[in-house]
This record gives structure tokens, sequence and C-alpha cells, in this order.
């Protein structure tokens, strides 16, 4: 892959931005206040501002990317978005000095995807995750035939991709930041664009809400009746997400793709998940 001078300029650039907040005292005074938190101990209330819930397309000229290769673009929109974070929505963020290299997985999905419709036209997953307007989701899930449209995911990883792609993050970043290779539970959307957002299994992110799937397969007004009118529908429906999830969960627990997420990750309790009680 060829990376022009005029993006490799430009990351360092911005890396070189990244590691002086890095550097800063406040950033291991916020990550051991964290891990007090969580190991609940008493301190002050900590805020956490969710950086999937920014609607970054409304930020301005600060966040508009300047690089050309896709794969740069990546690397510049999380380096970006850490920068204008820090210094207008800093909260209790901890930024560390490092950049993130993703496994490169591929996920064959469940077979079908949510309809989102807004009133803008956007179509949700199928396009982006960049919805306006009223939404809502078209049932692509009616009855008990249906769910057998829903299938086992495949799951493999392309290591010598992902081999790749790592020694070149070390180089261009040599000397500024260190990189780190991540796999499925680092809840990282700064780095993925809207349509790896969309595709999420291919990302290093694991999240599983049944009732989150649930909604989105039956539309939200059928999957609040339906619990009353056809809950022998809802449990099979409901069985099969778990089944499905499992089996993804099974396959990335075999291929050793699962990563901690002890660090400045968000987690499910609503903020970042450092801790000493995991290795």
């Amino acid at each position: 892959m060829a990376i022009s001078e005029k993006d490799r300029i430009m990351l360092r650039k911005l890396a070189t931005e990244v590691a002086e907040i890095a550097a800063l005292p406040i950033q291991k005074q916020k990550a051991d206040m964290w891990r007090r938190l969580n190991q609940l101990e008493h301190g002050k209330p900590m805020v956490y501002l969710n950086d999937y819930d920014i609607p970054w397309h409304e930020m301005g000229p600060e966040v508009k990317l300047q690089t050309s290769n896709d794969f740069c673009r990546q690397q510049e929109r999380r380096l970006r978005y850490i920068l204008y974070q820090w210094k207008h929505m800093r909260c209790d963020m901890v930024v560390e000095p490092k950049v993130f290299c993703p496994l490169v997985i591929h996920d064959t999905g469940v077979g079908i995807q949510a309809d989102l419709v807004s009133s803008e036209g956007d179509t949700g997953p199928k396009d982006t995750l960049v919805v306006t307007g009223a939404s809502h989701f078209e049932p692509v899930i009616k009855n008990e035939e249906d769910i057998e449209k829903i299938q086992m995911p495949q799951v493999r990883v392309d290591w010598e991709t992902t081999e790749r792609n790592y020694e070149l993050l070390v180089d261009i970043f040599e000397g500024i930041l260190s990189v780190e290779k991540r796999g499925i539970g680092n809840v990282d959307f700064l780095s993925l664009s809207q349509e790896q957002r969309a595709n999420y299994p291919i990302s290093a992110f694991f999240w599983f809400g049944p009732s989150d799937e649930l909604v989105k397969w039956l539309g939200v007004e059928e999957a609040l009746t339906y619990m009353i009118t056809r809950p022998k529908f809802v449990h099979q429906l409901m069985q099969r997400l778990v089944e499905v999830w499992l089996h993804r969960l099974d396959q990335y627990e075999k291929l050793n793709i699962l990563t901690l997420n002890n660090g400045p990750n968000g987690v499910g309790s609503g903020g970042f998940g450092f801790t000493d009680e995991l290795p």
C-alpha cells in the first residue's frame, strides 16, 4: 500500500499533537480516578461523553479529513476526533500515547439487515449512520418462517493483511505514538468509517443487546405489541438471536481475537473501563 508523503506528514503532525496531550500528568490522574470508581471506591462523579453519540458530521472544519488514502483517513479520523474532543468537550476523557491497528476480521453476517427509513431519505445501516429527521424501522421479520432467514455468521481473520497494516502504522508513527493491535472488545468508533460502523462485526467492537436487534428487525411498535399478542413468536426470535451471538462469540474465542477493554474504552457501565481487577 502506497502512502503519499503529504498524507504521512499530516498524520505525523496530528499524532504529535495527540502525543503532547497524552504526556500530560492529568492523563494518569484521570485514569486512576476511573480505576477507583470502577472498584467502587469513594471519589468525585466522573463524566464520560461517548464519542459514538457525537454528531461528528456537524462539528465543522476541525474534523474535516484531508488525507487521500482510505487507510490514512481511518487513522486521521481518530486523531482529529480525539483532538476536537479534548479541546471542546473534554469531560474526564483519557488520552493514551498510542494508535490502534484493528485486526482485519471478516464476518459473513446473519443474512438480514435492519431497514431504517427516515423522513430525509437516509437508509441507516444500509448506507450511513448519520440519520436525519424522524425515522422508523420497516419490519424485516414478520412471522416464524422469517426467523429461518437468520443465518449463523462465519468469522475469519486475515492475519497477513493485519500484519501488513501494523507494519505500515509503525512506520508512519515511529517515534511519536506506539501501535497496538486490537481485536474484538475495544469499542473504538473513532477510527471507523460510516460503512464500518454500519457493519460493526467487521470492526473491533462487541456489543450484544437482544432487545436492540428485536426492535430493529420487528419495528418499534411491533416489538412492543408482540410481547403481549405474540409472546411465543418473540421468544422464538430471541432464542435465535442468542444462538447467533453465542456462535459468533465462540468463534472469537477460538480465533483468539478477544481484546481486553480495561483502559480508555467505553464499557457497559457508561464510562471508561480502567481497572486493576482484570489481567
